[in-house]
């Protein structure tokens, strides 16, 4: 059996066993299981959140980021139940990063 996503991906990352998948519109973070690519529900809906660019994951906070256009970042959590606008910029963000800090954190970083 074979899952396709209706459209054209704009970003993806994987989180243990899920992929969490931004498609622009609509925006909502579909995902899907990374062994077999099938959906995993209806996606997180994020209220305010417009037009995802990208997206990036961290597994020690458990915490997707996402820029949309215009100018923000979002910190949602992989179960969905929160998430804040947690960056706004000045400039369009054309690809977001992860990195391991010493801690055993993440910082996210937008990169042009």
């Amino acid at each position: 059996m074979c899952y396709c996503v209706v459209g054209y991906v704009i970003g993806l990352t994987r989180m243990g066993n899920v992929m969490y998948v931004v498609a622009g519109w609509p925006p909502i973070i579909q995902t899907f299981s990374a062994d077999t690519l099938s959906p995993l529900g209806e996606g997180i809906h994020v209220e305010g959140m417009k037009d995802p660019r990208d997206i990036a994951a961290c597994v020690y906070n458990s915490q997707l980021y996402v820029a949309d256009f215009p100018y923000n970042i979002w910190r949602v959590s992989t179960d969905g139940h929160s998430y804040v606008k947690w960056l706004t910029t000045d400039t369009l963000q054309v690809g977001l990063a992860s990195t391991q800090g010493g801690s055993k954190s993440c910082s996210s970083s937008a990169v042009a």
